[in-house]
């Protein structure tokens, strides 16, 4: 109802945009029901989110595809809205001639390893059962 999102650090149990079986309590009034953000195979991409995301590329100067194959259309196509995109992925993908650059490493060490170039320290992440 509120349609506040709310970020989970565990599996909800749900994908495809369904309900997950919990309610809002951002506030007493709410209560609306919760759903998963997560689209399956089939699923279209809502209009709004690719709207914004075929802007936001078509105006970013760099754009890093991270652990994707980019084969999913339309949304493996948006890197090459970019100005420049970088491809960070194990294996060969059909836009690796297009790419600014190519890493054929694993996205956690790539990241990894350019945080703390940057000065950053990255915490460990577990997973936690709701």
């Amino acid at each position: 109802k509120c349609r506040e999102e709310h970020f989970r650090d565990f599996d909800v149990g749900t994908v495809g945009l369904r309900p997950t079986g919990r309610k809002c309590t951002t506030t007493e009034e709410c209560g609306g029901e919760l759903f998963d953000t997560v689209l399956d195979w089939e699923d279209d991409l809502p209009e709004l989110d690719y709207g914004l995301a075929v802007s936001h590329c078509q105006s970013a100067n760099l754009v890093i595809s991270l652990g994707t194959s980019l084969r999913i259309t339309p949304a493996g196509e948006l890197p090459l809205l970019a100005k420049n995109f970088v491809i960070v992925n194990l294996q060969p993908t059909p836009y690796d001639k297009e790419a600014t650059l190519v890493i054929r490493a694993k996205v956690d060490v790539v990241m990894s390893d350019l945080m703390n170039d940057l000065g950053f320290t990255v915490d460990d992440w577990n997973i936690q059962e709701p």
